[in-house]
């Protein structure tokens, strides 16, 4: 199913836990793993001369950014030999790639020569604020030419996937993507639809029949009301470890991963998300 992974990391506690799912999804997929390291430009040519110009008046940029940019580089080199260490000891060959540049646009380029992208919810330069999705998260999620995980605190066995479900086409993705990662695994699917009766009813008797024509075992619920918190109840009820969501759905799904309720789920449920556009 997955065969190429691409993980993108840094030096955050969000990262490490992505570079475990990384490492548990390839392992569990023969995939063949790549670990990405950004330098972030825009780190490295802005802050240094930003504080110091104050303090010391007018300061070329270049006396500094050969020294900055020396010392990112070296910084991203031990995350990546630490990534490959814990594959390493775990008899996971991966390979490790370091650029210089957006971090961003970087991940966007190299994502489409890969079958998943992990990625954790938020980078060691987030923004300070409670948000559970730091901006760079946020960005590729509304350009990601790719399924994505987005992991969370801890790492789970991903053993019992449900999906959100209401007919737009990114919910149909995350419901093939589903089909496809539970007939690998052997995995029954619980599909979820929040909303009016007669369009869940609907939504549901179309993501059943998919499933029924690929033979996979699965339960649909209905729900009305908030669509965070109905799916976060849903996903408790059934034991879920692990979520498949399109980033974009109709109208009562269309804020699910882009507004405050995407917030509140990824608040109260901590379950790896995969997503698709």
């Amino acid at each position: 199913m997955f065969r190429r992974v691409l993980v993108a990391l840094d030096a955050s506690e969000d990262s490490r836990i992505a570079g475990d799912y990384a490492i548990a999804l390839a392992r569990r997929f023969g995939a063949e793993l790549t670990a990405l390291h950004v330098t972030d430009l825009r780190i490295v040519e802005g802050p240094t001369v930003e504080t110091l110009t104050p303090l010391w008046g007018e300061i070329a940029e270049t006396a500094f950014r050969p020294e900055v940019l020396r010392a990112f580089r070296e910084h991203g080199q031990e995350v990546l030999r630490e990534f490959a260490r814990r594959a390493g000891d775990g008899g996971l060959p991966a390979i490790t790639r370091q650029e210089v540049g957006i971090v961003t646009t970087v991940i966007l380029e190299l994502l489409p020569a890969h079958d998943l992208l992990v990625l954790g919810r938020r980078g060691e330069h987030a923004a300070f604020g409670d948000d559970p999705l730091g901006a760079t998260a946020q960005r590729i999620l509304r350009r990601a030419p790719r399924p994505l995980i987005l992991t969370p605190k801890k790492l789970t066995e991903m053993t019992q996937p449900l999906v959100a479900f209401d007919e737009s086409v990114p919910a149909t993705r995350a419901l093939e993507l589903a089909a496809r990662f539970a007939e690998a695994l052997g995995l029954s699917v619980h599909v979820a639809f929040v909303g009016e009766l007669e369009e869940g009813a609907r939504a549901l008797r179309i993501a059943g029949e998919y499933l029924d024509g690929h033979r996979i075992p699965h339960q649909l619920h209905h729900r009305s009301g908030d669509v965070g918190t109905s799916i976060a109840e849903i996903a408790r009820i059934v034991n879920a470890d692990a979520l498949f969501s399109g980033a974009y759905g109709h109208s009562r799904l269309h804020e699910l991963f882009m507004g405050s309720t995407t917030s509140a789920l990824l608040r109260h449920l901590e379950l790896p998300l995969f997503m698709t556009r």
